[in-house]
């Protein structure tokens, strides 16, 4: 964690501390459902290098992960544009699934 925070005050105007990533790092945000009527995620950054976001899902194969978005970092706290989340489509497209054994 480090000092300071989005300048919006998002969740709070008490809000003082962000997530910091070396290099290489992770992070994994709780699970949450996603469908066709939100199909998107949005975040908030800053610093140098790319952020790389992925998607796990649970299929017909079992959990897959899918690289949906990768980005360069801006310099001061920028919101993301919307980076849609196609994966959840895979449920209510059944021309999309691979055929089962």
């Amino acid at each position: 964690m480090s000092a300071g925070s989005e300048p919006w005050y998002v969740v709070s105007p008490a809000d003082s501390r962000s997530l910091t990533l070396p290099q290489g790092a992770h992070a994994t945000s709780p699970t949450y459902c996603v469908g066709v009527d939100q199909p998107n995620v949005r975040f908030f950054a800053k610093g140098t290098g790319t952020l790389a976001v992925d998607v796990s899902y649970k299929g017909p194969l079992g959990i897959s992960t899918v690289q949906i978005d990768a980005r360069h970092l801006p310099d001061a706290w920028q919101p993301s544009t919307r980076v849609p989340i196609t994966v959840n489509l895979l449920r209510c497209c059944p021309a999309t699934r691979p055929p089962s054994a």
